[in-house]
């Protein structure tokens, strides 16, 4: 693998090519005519030993078989179309057309899958060199981490590259499978008539394995530095502004900011982060624990930071607005780990309020204040229970979102959450206000089925007997459960289910 030797699999190619020109060439200067009359000259001199030992015994029909039979499949091999690559395009572009040259091997008689198979193997290492080179083209030692900004290293280094990783990936699974396939058909070894196609494969060597793990370091890396960058910029800033319009006096954010997006500068400067010998790779890693130890005191001065503002809360709400600014800081091991106490402190109170919910629940609508309230306001029954399921839903979700605020997006996945997210998700479930619109669609549509002859064969105006004095008097004859209905509709309407209430 030293870096001035020529690809082995051009050499391959090379090889083949010239030892098919040079035994036809012993074939052309065999059939010249001093050749010929050499022969015919040591014939008759009755030296036939000679002659029999130059025609007969040269084995030159069979090798030139052999080297052009290799040679035919070699040639079209497109290694030269890799090498003259200079962008990611051009190399995914190259290895589709080595995958699609590899299965011609079919063609071939005399070249076997295990030779087959470490064509590729090398290959791999030309891709590989291919891919350190454009990347040092454009960015040097260092480039991939310190001088690009981020958007622009997804967009021209980390995707690019990973589509030609994973269409490599694609393409290689077909091939072993190839592999598989002819290995039943054909002699898979010629040194070795006993070695199978699973023993080719498992010995392959991906040169250029190493290269995708460097790169996934680095994207890793860059990724979680952008990420904390971020953070610190959102919280820090926000806090500042905070802080401002109290009038107080504003923490040094600026210098830990800084302090941030200066790191990978200062402590990747020196590496080749693409040198992948065992000096680079002591090297990389040797930076990744330097930028470890840096971040860390970072985050020991932000857990400080966070720490003091919860101390200084007055009661449940501060600490609750405190969380929610400072929300981002929670992915940081240490930040949680410094404000432990003071989640358990607010999870306990959104567990009662969220308990409260239950039981208020439990007790149901009809016999609840707001029940009565509703009555009072001419709201009926039905739209009043919805105005009521819905108030709790809106509740629910206000704490779970003070949850997600104390613990972090996947607050639900904590030890300390799960209990309350199953708790939260249970109330919400009951109070679907559309499964009391549907009960109640479902009770009218049994009344008025029910009571739709009665209706047919009664009269508007109905004239009864006074039980006063006996009079005539004319009394309309309507239903006061058709005025419910009536102002239930209207309430439904104005609550937005025009849409479901049927015709």
């Amino acid at each position: 693998d030293s870096p001035g030797a020529a690809p082995a699999d051009l050499e391959e190619v090379s090889f083949w090519t010239a030892l098919e020109t040079a035994l036809k060439g012993i074939q052309t200067e065999l059939t010249k005519p001093e050749v010929l009359l050499t022969l015919a000259l040591l014939k008759n001199a009755k030296r036939f030993i000679a002659t029999i030992a130059l025609e007969n015994n040269t084995g030159l029909e069979s090798a030139t078989a052999y080297a052009t039979d290799v040679s035919n499949y070699l040639k079209p091999y497109p290694v030269p179309s890799l090498l003259a690559a200079r962008d990611m395009d051009k190399i995914s572009m190259a290895m589709t057309m080595v995958f699609t040259h590899l299965p011609k091997v079919r063609s071939s008689r005399f070249y076997d899958l295990e030779r087959c198979a470490k064509l590729l193997e090398s290959t791999t290492l030309t891709l590989r060199r291919r891919m350190e080179g454009v990347l040092r083209d454009r960015y040097r030692t260092n480039g991939l981490v310190i001088g690009t900004a981020f958007d622009n290293y997804e967009r021209d280094v980390r995707f690019p590259t990973q589509d030609v990783f994973v269409q490599f990936d694609d393409q290689y699974q077909h091939f072993m499978e190839f592999i598989l396939e002819q290995g039943r058909r054909r002699k898979v070894s010629s040194t070795d008539p006993t070695k199978t196609p699973a023993q080719v494969i498992k010995a392959l060597v991906l040169y250029h394995q190493p290269l995708r793990e460097r790169l996934d370091a680095i994207h890793h890396f860059r990724s979680q530095h952008e990420t904390l960058r971020k953070v610190v910029t959102e919280v820090l800033t926000g806090d500042d502004k905070a802080k401002s319009k109290k009038g107080e006096l504003s923490i040094d954010s600026t210098g830990a900011i800084q302090e941030v997006e200066s790191a990978p500068m200062q402590l990747f400067a020196a590496v080749d982060v693409l040198d992948l010998s065992p000096g680079g790779v002591a090297a990389f890693e040797s930076a990744l624990e330097a930028y470890d130890r840096r971040i860390d005191a970072i985050e020991e001065r932000l857990a400080k930071l966070l720490r003091d503002k919860l101390t200084a809360s007055q009661d449940a709400e501060d600490m609750f607005r405190v969380f929610a600014r400072f929300n981002p800081l929670l992915t940081r091991t240490r930040v949680r780990a410094a404000v432990k106490e003071f989640q358990i402190q607010l999870i306990s109170t959104v567990g009662q309020a969220v308990e409260k919910l239950q039981n208020k629940f439990t007790c149901k609508y009809e016999s609840s204040p707001a029940a009565r309230i509703s009555r009072l306001r001419g709201i009926p029954p039905v739209a009043g229970k919805i105005l009521w399921a819905r108030q709790m839903e809106r509740q629910v979700h206000t704490l779970m979102k003070r949850m997600g605020d104390v613990l972090g997006p996947n607050w639900g996945q904590h030890l300390e959450g799960r209990q309350l997210r199953r708790s939260g998700d249970e109330l919400l479930s009951k109070l679907d206000a559309k499964t009391f619109f549907r009960g109640w669609v479902t009770d009218w549509e049994r009344e008025l089925s029910s009571s739709s002859n009665a209706r047919l064969n009664s009269y508007p105006i109905v004239i009864e007997k006074s039980a006063m004095n006996g009079e005539l008097v004319a009394r309309v004859n309507f239903d006061e459960k058709y005025e419910l209905l009536f102002r239930e509709i209207r309430h439904l309407k104005w609550l937005g289910y025009e849409r479901d209430i049927p015709r």
